[in-house]
């Protein structure tokens, strides 16, 4: 082909992207208005899963206050207090890299620097909305590549540039009118979100590797690749799945020889460690982290590590992540309800029959997937390396996504090219010779047809997700804006020295529920009596101020236990806040004292030795104190 008629193919193409930029902007720009509802309230509502933004955003703060490299760029959930005085109590993240709460810390140092709103719980409230466009602009991004993605495949297995244009619009629908992605997408940042982009990225360059004979590209994708597992490493150990399947289907094709002679040998060697490096050294650094952290725990507390949250991340929480810690039986029970009651749950029978219909097609080819003469195995590759690594991930840590419900946003990309790929399967089964492309088989008029069944099926699946269920109302929760007056009024009114309490808003250490510590930086513990403050307080050394938050209408009660404590001449202070509570604040140490003594901790020691917990308290018939 000469330069005169590639000018005008090349400017085809552009004009094709072009128009495939701005639908997924429209989609995306119509998914922000749908939910623009909830762009805040969300996180200020009561579903359970705010926790899961609250506990990075937790880490983040932590970061901003004591210093990045302080903290040897690791996650610590619980900020400095009384209560939280050593490295060893501050809630240590070991299951995954930080990654993902990096570019916040980046995006929040900007605020910061900014100054914008100087008041500490006003640039809470812009840090909340920082993340939720954060998080939306991941999804746009996201379905772009994914849009690309399926555009130059098409282009490469022989359709136009109008069937290919066609097809390449349907994960921007599926992407931005499927309940999962709107809602995970929204505010719940975390590791499986935040990995979706680079994992698209990745096999989006593998694409082009494949494809490509530019130079300039490939020098590009040589570069770009390592880096990509890298930060993907940093972000989600999903990633250590996408780079075996790249290395298996490399394999498989031919690209990468397996030993067979000992020059063979010491090639393979070169090659498996110069693709296997970056992942090396993104565990390298998890490694450190963890290093650093047992490193920084006082001497006095080593002995007592092997009880501790610490201890069971460093050791036993890959045997609960994947199952085996509790039997064969248990595993089933996780693979059922992560691979098929989450999926049907979140994506609907027609999703689930997609992701498993195209797999079941793909797998019946994958006997081609040594042959390199032409391009039809083009599809069945890129769909197997956003669906195999996914379902590897379940396999493998089958409890870690059984337990939770954001498990199926792993398959979301999966599932987008689900639409684009399935009629083509379909078609290129039909016919006898596997091995070309379907494009070569057909005329013009059923690649039109093909591209068009994808683009209506992705669309009457858009439609029931939004409108027929109205997933959207269900995974929302209606806005609580108690959180807000809440965490300005405990801000304002604790520092250092405070030890908080409550029987009704609370999120205590075993709960990992931070969510509400982001808006006072302090954690509240649950308390249903004056045992669980005494256990919870009998430990800490040196000075420490008591305080328990009471709701508005729990007035009462509250002024009860002040009557209670005052009887045994503990000084009780009150600060009141009109609608929106009190808090009922008394010394610590001289709490700690009475408590002993009114249970004769040092005649009867069994009586004061329950675990720091607060449950399960066995006194031996001994008079309980006053429950308010």
């Amino acid at each position: 082909m000469n330069s005169s008629s590639a000018r005008p193919a090349y400017k085809r193409t552009i004009f094709c992207l072009l128009i495939i930029t701005l639908f997924t902007t429209f989609c995306w720009a119509r998914s922000v208005q749908l939910r623009q509802p909830w762009i805040v309230p969300t996180f200020l509502s009561d579903s359970p899963h705010r926790g899961t933004a609250g506990t990075q955003l937790a880490a983040v703060n932590n970061w901003l206050q004591e210093g990045f490299f302080k903290l040897r760029f690791s996650a610590y959930r619980y900020p400095h207090s009384v209560e939280t005085s050593t490295i060893d109590k501050r809630g240590f993240y070991a299951s995954y890299l930080p990654g993902s709460q990096y570019p916040l810390y980046f995006l929040f140092k900007l605020l910061d620097l900014t100054e914008i709103v100087p008041d500490i719980y006003e640039k809470r409230g812009m840090q909340l909305l920082i993340v939720i466009f954060w998080n939306y602009l991941l999804q746009f991004l996201l379905a772009l590549m994914l849009c690309i993605s399926a555009f130059v495949v098409c282009r490469k297995l022989g359709f136009d540039n109008l069937n290919a244009t066609l097809l390449a619009l349907v994960p921007a629908i599926i992407q931005f009118h499927n309940a999962v992605s709107l809602y995970w997408h929204h505010l719940s940042l975390f590791h499986d979100i935040s990995v979706l982009l680079p994992f698209a990225s990745f096999v989006f360059l593998e694409i082009l590797r494949t494809t490509s004979t530019s130079p300039c590209v490939l020098l590009i994708i040589r570069v770009a690749q390592p880096l990509l597992i890298f930060v993907g490493m940093l972000v989600s150990w999903v990633f250590i799945f996408i780079v075996l399947t790249t290395y298996i289907i490399r394999i498989l094709s031919k690209e990468i020889n397996l030993p067979i002679s000992l020059r063979q040998g010491m090639q393979w060697l070169k090659q498996s460690f110069l693709f296997f490096i970056p992942s090396v050294a993104a565990v390298a650094f998890w490694v450190y982290q963890i290093a650093s952290h047992m490193q920084r725990v006082p001497q006095a507390d080593l002995a007592t590590m092997a009880t501790s949250g610490d201890r069971l991340d460093l050791v036993t929480n890959f045997m609960f992540r994947t199952g085996f810690a509790d039997g064969f039986e248990h595993i089933l029970y996780y693979l059922k309800n992560s691979l098929f009651s989450l999926l049907l749950n979140g994506y609907g029978v027609g999703g689930v029959i997609m992701l498993y219909a195209v797999l079941y097609m793909t797998a019946r080819r994958c006997k081609f997937m040594q042959n390199k003469a032409g391009t039809a195995n083009l599809a069945m590759k890129s769909y197997l390396m956003f669906f195999i690594p996914c379902i590897a991930c379940y396999l493998f840590f089958v409890q870690n996504y059984g337990d939770h419900l954001f498990s199926p946003i792993l398959l979301s990309p999966a599932l987008s090219l689900g639409f684009v790929f399935a009629p083509i399967f379909i078609l290129q089964m039909m016919k006898k010779n596997y091995l070309m492309a379907a494009a070569v088989l057909v005329n013009k008029k059923s690649l039109t047809l093909v591209a068009l069944l994808s683009l209506s099926s992705s669309i009457v699946y858009g439609y029931s997700q939004i409108y027929s269920k109205k997933p959207i109302t269900k995974f929302f929760s209606p806005p609580a804006f108690y959180h807000t007056t809440i965490g300005a009024f405990v801000s304002k009114n604790t520092d250092y020295q405070d030890v908080l309490f409550s029987q009704d808003y609370h999120n205590d250490l075993s709960s990992h529920d931070l969510s509400v510590t982001h808006f006072h930086n302090k954690l509240m513990h649950f308390a249903a009596n004056l045992d669980w403050v005494y256990y919870k307080t009998k430990s800490i050394a040196g000075d420490h101020t008591i305080k328990i938050f009471y709701f508005s209408y729990r007035k009462q009660a509250m002024q009860q236990l002040a009557d209670f404590l005052a009887q045994h001449d503990i000084h009780t202070h009150q600060l009141e806040k009109e609608k929106v509570g009190t808090l009922l604040s008394f010394d610590g140490q001289q709490f700690r004292i009475w408590y002993e003594q009114a249970h004769e901790c040092g005649t009867y020691p069994q009586r004061c030795q329950a675990e720091s917990s607060g449950l399960n308290l066995d006194l031996s018939g001994h008079r309980r104190l006053l429950k308010w």
